[in-house]
């Protein structure tokens, strides 16, 4: 049986996911799974997170979740910085529920260099 949040995640990932293809941007990749960033980063990568959880009342259970939006190559911030634009307009135009887009870094593993990147939160669901 899977839990409410990995069906959520799932659904998150196929909308982000249709949103890129509706932009033209048939090379980026939504995933929910980290070990795909690096390979997809030189063409955009939208990571899915899991959610962080509030609980206001004992029977209820808010999510909020975090997108990292994820672009290559980290030699070139410039190259990078427009794939994430596009991604970033993208979901815009999809009307995904987002509170804020904070700029940064994606560390990767092994010292490779950081990768130019974007944390979005969406609003609490």
């Amino acid at each position: 049986m899977t839990s409410p949040r990995i069906q959520e995640a799932d659904e998150l990932v196929a909308t982000v996911a249709a949103a890129l293809e509706s932009a033209g941007l048939d090379k980026a990749t939504a995933t929910a799974d980290a070990g795909h960033v690096p390979s997809a980063a030189r063409h955009g990568v939208v990571l899915v997170t899991p959610p962080t959880l509030s609980f206001p009342t004992f029977h209820q259970v808010d999510t909020t979740w975090t997108l990292h939006v994820v672009a290559g190559p980290a030699t070139d911030y410039l190259a990078a910085w427009a794939t994430l634009d596009a991604i970033l307009q993208a979901l815009i135009d999809a009307q995904l529920n987002m509170d804020e887009a904070e700029p940064g870094q994606f560390a990767q593993a092994n010292n490779a260099p950081a990768l130019p990147a974007y944390t979005i939160t969406l609003n609490p669901s």
